[in-house]
């Protein structure tokens, strides 16, 4: 906090010090404002991404970031993607992948929503599409663990 660090000052030139650390703490502040900000935007343009038919392709993809740091960011990645009952993984930090199954449709609002998100870089890596057997299930064609888990930066063996 700013308070902390003007103690750290005493005895030194702290005018310039301060002003220094308070620009830091409120550009950190409206950063945090502005990515709360893109998550509400982004969630709110599309909040019929529930409403798909009945599945009859099932999707795999593989996307790529710069990096995935930003806790509103990362609780997005996750949030939308339990919510729209799919499953798979983001590996944090620098790069930031995600890897996500589920019906077609859903899986395409999901990435249309990270897609509104501000990103330094997000590139669609990888696709695969499998028809749903008549009478069958999308869940028999699960590879991945049902649900959606958040790997570490150094967690890339699963």
């Amino acid at each position: 906090s700013l308070s902390q660090h003007c103690e750290s000052l005493v005895g030194e030139e702290m005018g310039y010090a301060m002003v220094n650390k308070a620009e830091e703490l409120i550009r950190e502040e409206v950063r945090d404002m502005e990515e709360q900000r893109m998550v509400r935007m982004a969630t709110q343009q599309d909040d019929q991404w529930l409403m798909v038919g009945a599945a009859t392709r099932f999707k795999r993809t593989l996307i790529f970031f710069h990096h995935i740091i930003a806790a509103g960011k990362r609780a997005a990645v996750q949030d939308w993607a339990l919510e729209l009952k799919l499953g798979g993984y983001s590996k944090i930090g620098w790069p930031g992948i995600v890897i996500v199954e589920g019906e077609e449709a859903r899986v395409d609002a999901y990435v249309r929503a990270l897609k509104r998100l501000k990103w330094q870089h997000m590139e669609v890596r990888g696709e695969e599409i499998e028809e749903v057997p008549e009478g069958s299930s999308v869940d028999l064609l699960r590879r991945l663990h049902w649900g959606f888990e958040e790997l570490p930066e150094s967690g890339m063996s699963v």
